[in-house]
């Protein structure tokens, strides 16, 4: 295996272990291509991590699409970015310990198990759109995703999924992967420039009125609310009689 790839792998794995664990996930699912829409961003995003390793974006796209054994690759991958499971059991750092070993467990987030790509992408687009869109709400929908997804098989996946949105704005990460979000967030600027209106038209309103008081002191025992009143009437009908001062 490339030298130069297993620099990028311990680079990735330091910068954004999430990184690390999509880069792992997708070696199980497909093989590196420039072709691959999935290959092309992940790329562009290890590109920083690759040219501390001396790679450019299109030579480490090379240098991926001449791998010739995919699991050697996770391997390397898993040893930078899940150290402790790999020294302790490296089937375990490539998910392939038994289910009652522990293993994967003590070492934290460790790598995505087998699990059905399929399956994982039916449970996304299922429960994704579960979320309201609102960073309040993030934590908590988090905890639900997974703990439904560790029933429905394919935990592993939610959690690297949640880790790499949690790390590249959720919004944007969810729109990628096809899932559509009827955030709140994406109302509230709407919201904030109503409000902004509101307290201007306010603003204007006391303006206004203290000029109108000013020049028509009589005026002075007719509450704003009745002066405002009567201005409307002036804009509308156009007839500055209405308010022509009494003599």
């Amino acid at each position: 295996m490339d030298s130069e790839l297993s620099q990028v792998a311990a680079a990735v794995a330091v910068a954004d272990p999430a990184l690390a664990a999509e880069w792992y996930e997708l070696l199980s699912r497909s093989t590196p291509t420039p072709d691959d829409d999935q290959w092309r961003g992940l790329v562009d995003r290890m590109a920083p991590a690759a040219q501390q390793a001396g790679l450019s974006g299109p030579e480490l796209m090379d240098a991926l699409t001449a791998v010739d054994d995919p699991a050697a690759l996770q391997a390397i991958i898993a040893a930078h970015a899940w150290p402790n499971a790999a020294a302790g059991d490296a089937s375990a750092a490539q998910g392939s310990g038994s289910a009652g070993d522990g293993s994967a467990d003590q070492a934290g987030a460790a790598a995505p198990a087998e699990e059905d790509p399929s399956a994982w992408n039916d449970f996304l687009i299922a429960n994704g759109s579960a979320w309201d869109g609102t960073e309040a709400s993030w934590q908590p929908f988090v905890d639900w995703f997974v703990y439904h997804a560790d029933a429905a098989g394919v935990g592993r996946s939610a959690r690297a999924f949640c880790d790499y949105a949690g790390a590249n704005q959720p919004l944007s990460v969810f729109a990628q992967y096809g899932i559509t979000i009827a955030a709140a967030g994406v109302q509230e600027p709407a919201t904030a420039a109503t409000e902004d209106v509101a307290t201007q038209l306010a603003a204007l309103s006391a303006d206004i009125l203290a000029d109108f008081r000013q020049d028509y002191p009589q005026f002075a025992g007719v509450d704003d609310a009745e002066v405002l009143a009567l201005l409307n009437e002036v804009v509308i009908h156009d007839d500055p009689a209405a308010v022509a001062p009494t003599t």
